[in-house]
């Protein structure tokens, strides 16, 4: 009987550490299996977090790619402080000029020839930062258009500009009142050329009637318009001047100066406002050219 009790013992015995055992393996199991997915967890929080930062700054580069654009173009219409511009290729665009940088003291008019830089965004009404009027309707009355771009390509008498489109135009500046400071025409520089009659087609030649580079644009002559060529007739009311190319231009000179002043054939420059597009230039003043002997 005695041995049956220490057989049951024994056995008890072997159960319980055989349960232990199982017990020990089971927690060590467990909490390995804790571990790993705490791991896992962490790993594919740090991917994620890389993945959002990653997203972010892409988001970022884009969105500071397509912060800013400028366009250059004729006012159309004006509601409030919203302007109707209409760029190159016609394109047109709705600017709110509210909280922009005035680039001078003019207020903006219908017809002026402006340049704004603005938020470019998905909304139809863009909001913009800056703004320069580069010719006053108020102060020009009429004028001649002008094309705004960059110097693709330059001669002695010819210039080609790259407008913002990414057209490229030819004119020939015979006869242009050149305003380009001491660094002349460069390659690469921003140009204003103000032209006579419509855009030139392909490589056609345009004729310019002035142009004006970036870093001149400060000075004194870009504010009035000339042209130089000689005196075909002088009277009361009008004044006539034929240029080097041939082209005779007609001026309203109603008292500006007295015809007896003056030979005809004289080489003069004469300062004007208006078009001569539209044959509605009016005299402000004539110098006479000093011949060189």
């Amino acid at each position: 009987m005695r041995k049956q009790y220490l057989i049951l013992a024994a056995a008890c015995l072997t159960i319980g550490i055989t349960a232990c055992g199982n017990s020990s393996t089971q927690s060590t199991t467990a909490q390995t299996s804790a571990e790993t997915e705490a791991s896992q967890d962490a790993s594919e929080g740090t991917e994620r977090t890389d993945e959002t930062e990653t997203e972010g700054s892409l988001a970022a580069e884009e969105t500071e790619e397509a912060a800013e654009k400028t366009v250059t173009g004729r006012v159309d219409g004006i509601d409030g402080t919203v302007l109707s511009i209409s760029g190159q290729n016609d394109i047109a665009y709705q600017i709110d000029i509210a909280d922009a940088e005035a680039g001078g003291s003019l207020e903006v008019g219908q017809g002026d020839q402006i340049q704004i830089v603005f938020t470019d965004s998905d909304e139809e009404v863009k909001t913009a930062l800056s703004y320069d009027i580069l010719t006053s309707a108020q102060l020009e009355g009429d004028q001649d258009p002008i094309l705004s771009g960059v110097v693709a390509d330059a001669s002695m008498n010819t210039i080609a500009v790259e407008a913002e489109s990414g057209n490229t135009y030819h004119f020939s500046t015979a006869i242009a009142q050149m305003v380009t400071g001491d660094g002349g025409i460069v390659i690469g520089e921003n140009v204003d050329v103000t032209y006579l009659g419509e855009l030139p087609a392909g490589e056609e030649e345009g004729l310019a009637l002035r142009v004006i580079t970036e870093e001149a644009s400060g000075d004194a002559e870009a504010t009035y318009k000339t042209l130089t060529g000689s005196l075909v007739s002088l009277d009361e009311e009008t004044l006539v001047l034929e240029t080097d190319d041939g082209r005779q231009f007609t001026f309203a000179a109603a008292g500006v100066a007295d015809p007896e002043d003056y030979a005809e054939g004289a080489a003069i420059t004469v300062t004007y406002h208006g078009s001569l597009t539209n044959e509605n230039a009016e005299l402000e003043e004539i110098e006479e050219v000093q011949q060189e002997e």
